[in-house]
């Protein structure tokens, strides 16, 4: 579904995809065992 939306996995950062497009990054943080799901971190892009 992220390739529908031009996200691409990140060549070096594990879990992490990043937007050619837009320059954003997404990195997934799997929660532990005390948690309920998983972690999503945005980092926007700079403006241009």
């Amino acid at each position: 579904m992220l390739q529908v939306a031009e996200w691409q996995l990140h060549k070096t950062e594990l879990r992490a995809f990043t937007n050619s497009t837009s320059g954003e990054l997404i990195e997934v943080e799997p929660g532990g065992a005390d948690t309920n799901g998983h972690f999503l971190h945005h980092v926007s892009a700079l403006p241009r």
